[in-house]
């Protein structure tokens, strides 16, 4: 005698067809806006203030996840991002 839930296990899944789920590109869009608004948000503006200053002559801020910008202390201007 068979065990009715071995025949459960054994048969096929549900297809899900087109119209029973989201299309693809409506879940893509929230997930690229949100990473756009992580990048730009991690960008300091022109008028962020100086963390701290160095002995040659430039002013740095630093972002939370620690990618450094700097400029010409007491210039204003925008930030420049520190390529090492």
């Amino acid at each position: 005698m068979i065990d009715s839930s071995v025949e459960l296990t054994t048969s096929s899944p549900a297809v899900i067809g087109p119209s029973e789920g989201p299309p693809l590109m409506e879940t893509e869009q929230p997930i690229q806006a949100a990473q756009a608004v992580a990048v730009s948000t991690n960008i300091p503006t022109a008028d962020s203030v100086a963390q701290r200053s160095d002995e040659n002559g430039y002013e740095w801020f630093t972002t939370d996840d620690g990618t450094n910008f700097y400029r010409t202390e007491g210039s204003g201007a925008e930030w420049v991002k520190f390529e090492i």
